[in-house]
């Protein structure tokens, strides 16, 4: 009987909305230290995380049983998900006055 061995590593690029500058420096190793963490309680690895204030770069080492697509939205919903918790902000939305709330 045959054995298969897969090894997908694939370097993934991805940018904040609007290319905002919104990584700043301080927050970087947290960050990149929670993806880390998300990524090995899926069942993936993030072998290096990277990037600057509008742009992470991210080297993941898949299994084949993930999908690409799952491994990223998972990693940018942990991004956003520490982004918010670091820092709550009011939200107004565009063209209405006395509507924030808090996110």
């Amino acid at each position: 009987m045959s054995h298969t061995y897969s090894s997908n590593r694939v370097h993934v690029i991805f940018s904040t909305k609007e290319r905002r500058r919104c990584i700043s420096q301080e927050m970087q190793p947290r960050i990149w230290g929670y993806m880390a963490g998300i990524a090995r309680n899926h069942g993936f690895e993030a072998i290096k995380i990277g990037g600057v204030e509008d742009h992470v770069h991210v080297l993941l080492l898949l299994p084949p049983t993930i999908p690409l697509s799952k491994a990223v939205q998972l990693l940018k919903g942990a991004r956003r998900n520490t982004r918010t918790k670091q820092k709550p902000k009011a939200i107004v939305s565009p063209g209405k006055r006395d509507t924030a709330r808090s996110a």
